[in-house]
């Protein structure tokens, strides 16, 4: 069984979570993102359900302060969710968002395809879809010329292909509508540009 933390300052909600969660996961808790940071230093969970919202440092502090090293899978819960936030929360490794109320199943769902996946420390190590995330946020900048938005998108939607194939190129390549050799001169192409 994979290791969950639920980072949540409402004692209610941990244990709700806890027993929802107890036959597909080893749960703990943590009532405060300060609390939780001790938590992931010693017992190195794959995997965080984590309050957007909480007194002190809060969700996105807490990500800001493991700095991208260490960061378990995370799926960030808020009632109030605006663009702002969730690109902020993507940029600082959380890989899912869910607004409250949510469907448990849909956030088992999130927590094992989160415990999956790998932290970098570089920006040009992060995931190709992080990556991707952050060709969007370029490309709708007002300022960028035409041009080099559609590039970025085109990264994008190759990066998000073959992340979400796992580096499986040739599925990608198929989810995208082109042959491998198609995938591979495209991906040089906008590398190169």
């Amino acid at each position: 069984m994979k290791k969950l933390l639920v980072v949540d300052d409402e004692a209610g909600i941990r244990e709700s979570l806890s027993l929802a969660l107890l036959d597909e996961f080893e749960v703990s808790t943590a009532a405060s993102a300060e609390e939780a940071l001790d938590q992931i230093g010693r017992s190195r969970p794959e995997v965080m359900v984590l309050d957007q919202s909480m007194p002190g440092l809060g969700g996105l502090g807490l990500l800001e302060k493991l700095g991208g090293q260490n960061v378990p899978g995370t799926v960030m819960l808020s009632g109030q969710v605006d663009v702002e936030m969730v690109r902020q929360a993507m940029h600082l490794g959380a890989d899912d968002l869910l607004s409250k109320p949510f469907d448990v199943a849909e956030l088992k769902r999130m927590l094992h395809q989160a415990a999956g996946h790998i932290r970098r420390d570089t920006a040009t190590d992060l995931p190709l879809a992080l990556r991707g995330a952050r060709a969007v946020g370029q490309a709708s900048a007002q300022t960028t010329p035409l041009p080099v938005r559609s590039r970025w998108l085109s990264r994008t939607m190759v990066a998000e292909a073959v992340s979400e194939c796992r580096g499986d190129r040739e599925l990608a390549a198929q989810r995208l509508g082109m042959n491998k050799a198609e995938l591979d001169s495209v991906s040089e192409e906008l590398l190169e540009q």
